[in-house]
């Protein structure tokens, strides 16, 4: 599974060639704060039968949508959601799960 940093100046050049040369099941995403754009490829990689993973870890992970705040405002994780990421690494699965349950998203 290819690692994409977004803080990488090559990082779409490097989804684009694991995305022609090898079928990926899946790609991991790191995305600071301003680095939006890749976010629009979410929905066509997810058309495309492939898995998007974020981090929820950090907020250097996520564009700062980060389980810290999610502890005082679990609607961080509709951030997830709306950008077609299926695979989220979390610190704090319990709270993750019953938010997407009560959003009537399956964990």
């Amino acid at each position: 599974m290819p690692i994409i940093n977004m803080n990488s100046s090559n990082a779409m050049v490097l989804l684009d060639n694991h995305l022609r040369n090898y079928k990926p099941i899946a790609v991991e995403f790191t995305i600071n704060k301003g680095q939006e754009g890749v976010l629009k490829r979410f929905q066509e990689l997810r058309q495309q039968g492939i898995n998007i993973w974020v981090n929820s870890l950090w907020a250097k992970q996520n564009a700062e949508h980060d389980d810290e705040r999610a502890v005082t405002d679990p609607s961080i994780y509709d951030w997830f959601v709306e950008n077609h990421v299926n695979m989220i690494q979390t610190d704090r699965p319990a709270l993750l799960i019953k938010y997407l349950k009560s959003k009537k998203q399956n964990p």
